[in-house]
């Protein structure tokens, strides 16, 4: 049986504050609600599976690289959305930094852990994401009303997490911090 995992950078700092500002105000409109307002501030780096019995292995391999990993500070970008998934999303400024520290994990984990390379993944546009589910048509009305209460922040990427899906909810397995300069 294979277990499906998730690997993740939460921000800290006035960009993870800028995010939880605008789900507040998403949940505080009846009709916005829904349970990804719930989730914290986060960027998925990748998603897998690794059989039953593999996972020890990967938590001991994070052990030794996220150390060894340099984190990363960013500014937002603006309010963007993916329409095929009814996604609302802070944007991020920098993206070949942004890009470049999520290929440095993703490679190194392949590298440590081969079984990873055949079912790994890749989020492909690095975000902080607000609201998903959301149909399209409403997509662009919640955008503009969060439009006015956005402003640029600095975000910090310092912590890597490890998350398993188990029965369709997220269990925090484990979190590093990332090597600061």
């Amino acid at each position: 049986m294979k277990i499906p995992f998730y690997l993740l950078l939460y921000p800290s700092g006035p960009g993870n504050d800028l995010v939880l500002r605008l789900k507040k105000e998403l949940s505080d409109t009846q009709a916005y609600k829904n349970n990804s307002l719930n989730a914290p501030p986060h960027w998925t780096l990748c998603s897998f599976a690794v059989k039953a019995g593999q996972e020890q292995e990967l938590l001991d391999q994070l052990d030794q690289l996220a150390p060894t990993v340099q984190g990363l500070t960013t500014l937002t970008a603006g309010i963007s959305s993916f329409h095929s998934t009814g996604t609302l999303y802070v944007d991020l400024k920098e993206k070949e930094h942004c890009m470049a520290l999520q290929l440095e994990i993703v490679q190194e984990l392949k590298k440590r852990l081969p079984f990873l390379k055949r079912n790994m993944l890749i989020a492909s546009v690095p975000h902080l994401t607000i609201i998903r589910g959301v149909k399209a048509d409403l997509l662009e009305e919640i955008k503009k009303e969060l439009k006015n209460g956005y402003e640029e922040s600095v975000c910090n990427f310092n912590s890597l997490s490890l998350l398993q899906e188990q029965s369709g909810k997220m269990k925090l397995l484990k979190s590093w911090n990332l090597h600061e300069k």
